[in-house]
């Protein structure tokens, strides 16, 4: 019975003053807890280049528009500049964009001049604060050049042009030539259908072509690039002579 009773005392001497009150400390814990759920997480920035990937290859000089896609996450820059880089990423090949919206993904055209090898592309926040390379990947010269008309290049509506090219490939292969409006999917203006691949050819734009910008698009038929467009630079197509 003593035993019990200053046990019992014990208890009651420890509720009165709240020195042994679990449920007060089981409280305080979970106010603390909603407390740090209200708390906004932080988000480190960051940025990664997704593509090109080690199974792509670029061409050099082909006037062809290649993917540059990249991902982001917590707050950055809104803007990035996108580099041509050497293998391993230590020293500037080429400007690819010099700025652009950081969206996470653009369409770039290498710049003549760029020798084959291998690469990587860098992509980095305006402000310099965040930067990738992407992994390794190629660039072969491309089999097809188009090197007559050449960008800015004036052709009318009336009359007849030279389409010139240089080439890898052999000369028994197939080809379409066609003009293309810029951001179109396919070329619609046909203006030479299965010529050989000898380097030059003489054009009339058919009727009805209306005057603006356009590529000449080289098509091959035949050979080891069969459906594999090829592009000049961006030339002016005018009504009248």
């Amino acid at each position: 019975m003593k035993r019990f009773f200053l046990w019992g005392g014990m208890g009651l001497w420890a509720m009165a003053f709240g020195l042994g009150g679990h449920g007060e400390s089981r409280t305080a814990g979970r106010q603390a807890g909603a407390q740090d759920l209200k708390r906004p997480v932080a988000v480190i920035p960051t940025l990664s280049v997704t593509e090109p990937t080690p199974t792509i290859n670029w061409l050099s000089g082909d006037g062809h528009l290649n993917k540059v896609a990249w991902t982001k996450a917590g707050p950055q820059a809104d803007r990035v500049g996108i580099f041509l880089f050497n293998a391993d990423c230590t020293a500037r090949n080429r400007t690819l964009v010099a700025d652009t919206p950081n969206d996470g993904e653009e369409m770039v055209a290498l710049p003549t001049g760029v020798p084959p090898g291998t690469y990587t592309v860098r992509v980095a926040t305006s402000d310099g604060r965040l930067w990738d390379c992407g992994p390794p990947f190629g660039i072969l010269k491309s089999p097809f050049i188009i090197t007559i008309p050449t960008p800015g290049t004036f052709w009318s509506t009336v009359g007849e042009f030279s389409v010139g090219w240089s080439t890898t490939q052999n000369r028994g292969v197939q080809l379409d030539i066609f003009l293309r409006r810029p951001g179109d999917m396919v070329g619609t203006v046909v203006l030479k259908s299965r010529t050989s691949n000898d380097g030059t050819e003489r054009v009339t734009i058919p009727a009805g072509v209306s005057p603006g910008d356009y590529l000449v698009e080289i098509y091959p038929l035949t050979g080891s690039w069969v459906g594999y467009p090829f592009f000049s630079g961006l030339i002016h197509v005018h009504s009248g002579r």
